[in-house]
C-alpha cells in the first residue's frame, strides 16, 4: 500500500466524517433504536439485561466491540490465566 505524497492528498474530510459518524452519530442512533424496540413491544420493559445488551452492543464503536467479542468467545483453557489478567 502506498501513502500519497503529500499528505494533503488524503481524503481527510471523508476520514473525519467516518470517524465522527462511528463515534458520535451511530451510538445515538443505536440507543434510539433500542429504546424504540422497548416502546414497540419487541423487548419487555422489565428485561433490564436484554435492554442493556441491545443498547450496549448497538452503541459501542466497532473496535471496542471486536475486543469484547474476542474476550467473550475465547475458550477457557484450564491452568492458563485469562489474557486480560496477564501482566
Amino acid at each position: 500500500m502506498t501513502v500519497p505524497r503529500p499528505i494533503s492528498r488524503l481524503p481527510l474530510v471523508s476520514i473525519g466524517a467516518v470517524a465522527v459518524s462511528k463515534l458520535f452519530i451511530m451510538p445515538v442512533i443505536g440507543v434510539a433504536l433500542s429504546q424504540g424496540l422497548v416502546k414497540g413491544g419487541l423487548i419487555a420493559q422489565d428485561a433490564h439485561v436484554l435492554r442493556f445488551a441491545v443498547c450496549f452492543f448497538s452503541a459501542v464503536p466497532s473496535c471496542v466491540m471486536r475486543c469484547l467479542n474476542t474476550l467473550m468467545l475465547q475458550r477457557d483453557v484450564p491452568g492458563r490465566a485469562h489474557p486480560s489478567l496477564r501482566a
